[in-house]
């Protein structure tokens, strides 16, 4: 009778130089058989994998069955040597290629699972650049001491490749990256938006021009990619940045697909702009003479508008940012300043440190002190060193002030909190800034009309050059179309709504023409090609074509016929509106645009080119931020191309879903209560 084996099960590591065995069987059996016990010897495992000749006194040779070598296998010797042989053997099928074998142990008694694969040294250095592209990691990663041991401790046979080869394989992944989506853009047949952003190299007297393309793919995906980050040389006028970006049109061959180019509020931009369309509109490209190919960011102008509004309250902004220096400089300040707040009933509350260059925290941090500003009375008469009150004035005028900002901090936090701004979302949100700025020029406060009047200034340049494009936008929103336009210039321009509402039917209808044109076959033009192309003195000589004359003829019929039917667009403006939800964000314009692609083809393509243009060239992470784009001292030090590699490879990496940042994650927003 044999009892059962006794086995025990282990773990293998993943890309560890050893292999072990799931289950392995006791060195010594034991034989039961009535009550006598005898032990037997048992066969090793891995003599299955050799051929055992016995040589006389006690020798023993052993041949492995896959690479024919001879090795001493005496049982004196054990099997370690042997095994040994097998892990390194390249003949043996479960070593070629760099194959491992992967086991695992499940619990609860289930059965081991099996699998394995191959490791392939190119892949790894491919995916080892993307790592140090997508996390900015230095190229010298590699070299790093403690890098290799814990690398060491997964695989031991991982080659390690310099600063060198891993810089020249990011340029491989950028090159490669970028043919594809070069092909992707020229198979695209929308047009396609840009967006420019200048950045500045931390203490050098560099720049770099970051040029982004915006696009809607033929599945109704708005696509984001840069396609240049290259160094451009100072002063950036307007004329270098023109050039700059005519070549990079040029190299990506979308030059003759331009749309609209989006850019900030400065005047070397309107330079640029000037110089592209006057290039754009001798080759014949840009639609309605580039009337909407100049896009202002609108959160940019908005920050500038708000600088406006803190100008107002700068003496209450600096005392009240000294009197947050003040209360944080020490504990028992500290503990002053929450004395006071329970002397004033107001405990739990606080007041909010800010980021000067994020005016969102300025705002905060104003809102927060207006909040509690007895509070900061009674530290004064508790704390004689105490010097930085804000006077009951300069209080009543923040309190008038922050009702202001509260307007662009809701707008800005709509705006951002969109992964992609859309045209028709921003339009609602910059007609109730005007409004409300319509407002203050009739305040009863001095400064509340003089920061309103410095404000529509800089709102009226924006609206002016971007108007077109966001109530354009607007009426290709199935919620609003040209409906809500009207009430909306009704309630703006009063009695001359009439003349705005019609100036951009007009500019509509156009543009939708244009569209029309280009969506079927002039079949004038092409019969007049296949004249000219057929006789020289242009009389059509192959028999059963029409004459001029007749095409002419049937071409006016035909058009006289269909004047009467509804184009698309009539169509579509003459359907009910579309449903609204509670929150306007949910819905998803692009869908609505894909599903009903089939009723409105020609409309439809229209609109595809509208909604990728972006209202904004901020990041949705930096739309409180007044500060610019900074290029490292470690990215600065590289030479251009390879920063150009670095950017473009980050961005045309598909992010995971851990890599995203909230806005609320990434804006720096200081807590309520973090003073206290």
């Amino acid at each position: 009778m044999m009892s059962q084996s006794p086995t025990r099960s282990i773990e293998v590591e993943v890309g560890s130089n050893t292999e072990r065995e799931i289950e392995i069987e006791s060195e010594n059996k034991v034989e039961v058989d009535d009550g006598l016990i005898k032990r037997r010897k048992t066969r090793s495992e891995v003599w299955d994998d050799f051929e055992k000749k016995h040589l006389g006194a006690g020798k023993i040779r052993a041949t492995c069955h896959h690479c024919k070598k001879k090795i001493n296998g005496s049982s004196k010797n054990g099997t370690t040597h042997l095994r040994n042989h097998l892990k390194t053997c390249s003949r043996r099928p479960q070593n070629r290629h760099s194959q491992r074998l992967i086991t695992s142990v499940t619990s609860g008694g289930k059965p081991p699972r099996m699998g394995s694969w191959k490791f392939d040294a190119a892949k790894s250095r491919i995916a080892f650049a993307k790592m140090v592209a997508f996390y900015d990691y230095p190229f010298n990663m590699a070299e790093h001491r403690y890098f290799q041991e814990y690398v060491k401790t997964i695989d031991p046979r991982i080659k390690f490749y310099s600063r060198n080869t891993i810089r020249a394989d990011v340029k491989k992944v950028y090159d490669t990256m970028r043919v594809q989506l070069q092909a992707t853009l020229e198979r695209n047949t929308s047009r396609v938006s840009l967006t420019t952003d200048l950045w500045t190299a931390e203490h050098q007297n560099l720049g770099y021009c970051c040029v982004t393309c915006h696009f809607l793919d033929d599945d109704w995906v708005l696509h984001k990619k840069i396609i240049a980050f290259g160094m451009i040389p100072s002063p950036h006028t307007g004329i270098i940045l023109s050039e700059f970006i005519k070549s990079t049109t040029l190299a990506w061959n979308i030059d003759s697909k331009l749309f609209a180019v989006a850019v900030d509020n400065a005047s070397s931009n309107d330079v640029m702009i000037r110089n592209l369309k006057e290039w754009m509109n001798d080759k014949g490209v840009l639609l309605l003479n580039g009337d909407m190919f100049h896009m202002r960011c609108s959160v940019h102008v908005l920050n500038l508008i708000v600088q406006d509004g803190l100008k107002v309250v700068g003496s209450l902004v600096g005392k009240i940012r000294e009197s947050v220096t003040f209360i944080k400089s020490s504990q028992g300040r500290k503990q002053k300043f929450e004395f006071a707040l329970v002397q004033t009933k107001l405990t739990g509350k606080g007041v909010s440190s800010d980021v000067p260059t994020r005016w969102n925290s300025t705002f905060h941090m104003l809102e927060s002190a207006i909040e509690v500003k007895s509070a900061f009375f009674r530290l004064a008469e508790l704390h004689s060193e105490y010097k930085t009150l804000p006077s009951k004035e300069e209080w009543e005028r923040g309190a008038v002030i922050c009702e202001c900002l509260r307007v662009f901090n809701n707008i800005t936090l709509l705006f951002s909190g969109v992964k992609y701004p859309t045209a028709n979302l921003y339009f609602k949100g910059v007609l109730d800034v005007n409004v409300c700025i319509l407002d203050w020029l009739n305040s009863s406060h001095d400064y509340v009309r003089s920061m309103a009047q410095n404000m529509k200034e800089k709102f009226d340049k924006y609206w002016k050059s971007c108007s077109l494009m966001m109530t354009i936008g607007t009426i290709i929103d199935p919620r609003y179309k040209f409906k809500f336009v009207q009430f909306a210039f009704s309630k703006i321009y009063g009695n001359d709504s009439t003349t705005y509402s019609n100036q951009v039917l007009s500019s509509l209808r156009e543009l939708y023409s244009s569209y029309a044109m280009q969506a079927g076959p002039d079949i004038f033009s092409q019969d007049s090609f296949v004249g000219t192309s057929t006789s020289s003195c242009g009389i059509v000589g192959s028999i059963g074509l029409k004459s001029k004359l007749e095409s002419e003829f049937d071409n006016l019929h035909k058009n006289m016929s269909q004047s009467n039917e509804k184009s698309e667009l009539e169509k579509y403006l003459d359907e009910p509106l579309f449903p609204k939800g509670d929150d306007p964000r949910s819905f998803d314009i692009l869908a609505w645009w894909k599903l009903k692609t089939p009723s409105y083809p020609i409309l439809a393509t229209m609109a595809r080119d509208l909604l990728a243009v972006p209202v904004s060239t901020v990041a949705s992470e930096s739309a409180f931020s007044c500060s610019g784009r900074v290029v490292t001292p470690y990215q600065s030090s590289l030479a251009p191309d390879i920063v150009e590699s670095l950017s473009c490879v980050k961005n045309w990496l598909p992010p995971l879903s851990d890599d995203v940042i909230s806005l609320e994650e990434g804006s720096e927003i200081c807590d309520a209560t973090s003073v206290i």
